[in-house]
C-alpha cells in the first residue's frame, strides 16, 4: 500500500464519470469548514492518470477554497473494476458504523462547555439542539388539582394513623385537641406548625 503523499495541481485531477455517489452543496460547505478548523487531514486517493478515486468531495471543498493543489495519493495497478468498487466501499463502508448516542451526547456536551464551534461536527441543528438543551419538563397536569375519588367505601377511616417511616400521620381534625394527642405519642413534638393550609398564607392581607 503506498504511502507517499504527492500535492497535484488542481486543474490536473479529473472526477471520475459514473460515480454514484452525490455531494450537496451544504454537505461540501462542511467539508470546506472542516478544512479551515482542522487543515488538509485526509488526501485524495487518484489512479496513475489522475483519475479521483475516493476523495471528490474534497476535491470539491478545494476548488471553493481556491486551493492550488491537494495532497493525493496515487493507487496505481488497480484494475477498472476494483477502482469503480473501490468507489463504492470507501463510502459504503463508513456508513455502516454506528453510534453510542449516550458517548456522543457527552462528547457534545463537553464541547459545548468549551465553546467549540459545533456546526464542524457534521451534526445537523436540531439533532445539536437535542443533545444540549434540556427536554421540556413533563406536563403532570395541575399539582392542586385534586385526585378523582375511587369508587367504593374509603380506605382511612376517622383517628387511623399511618407510620410513613420516621413520620406518623393521622386522619383527624387538627382542632381537636385529642386527635394531637393521639398523633403525638411519647412525648413527640411537632417541628412545624402550618394553622392556614394548604400553603401557610393568611387569605386577608397575604402574609
Amino acid at each position: 500500500m503506498p504511502a507517499n503523499v504527492v500535492r497535484v495541481p488542481l486543474v490536473d485531477l479529473r472526477v471520475a464519470l459514473g460515480n454514484p455517489r452525490t455531494h450537496s452543496s451544504a454537505q461540501v460547505d462542511q467539508i470546506v469548514a472542516s478544512i479551515r478548523a482542522f487543515g488538509w487531514t485526509n488526501p485524495v486517493l487518484i489512479d496513475e492518470r489522475r483519475e479521483i478515486i475516493a476523495g471528490e468531495a474534497r476535491f470539491l471543498a478545494a476548488q471553493k477554497l481556491g486551493l492550488a493543489a491537494v495532497p493525493c495519493i496515487v493507487l496505481a495497478g488497480l484494475t477498472p473494476a476494483q477502482r469503480k468498487a473501490y468507489r463504492v466501499a470507501d463510502n459504503r463502508i463508513a456508513l455502516n458504523a454506528g453510534w453510542d448516542e449516550a458517548l456522543l451526547q457527552a462528547v457534545v456536551l463537553e464541547l459545548d462547555a468549551l465553546a467549540f464551534d459545533l456546526p464542524l461536527l457534521g451534526i445537523d441543528d436540531a439533532e445539536i439542539a437535542r443533545m444540549v438543551e434540556p427536554p421540556p419538563p413533563e406536563d403532570t397536569g395541575d399539582p392542586d388539582a385534586a385526585a378523582e375519588l375511587r369508587p367504593g367505601p374509603p380506605v382511612t377511616q376517622l383517628g387511623d394513623v399511618w407510620e410513613l417511616g420516621p413520620h406518623r400521620l393521622i386522619c383527624g381534625d387538627s382542632t381537636e385537641p385529642a386527635t394531637l394527642t393521639r398523633l403525638f405519642i411519647r412525648g413527640s413534638a411537632a417541628c412545624t406548625v402550618v394553622n392556614d393550609p394548604t400553603h401557610g398564607m393568611s387569605d386577608d392581607d397575604g402574609r
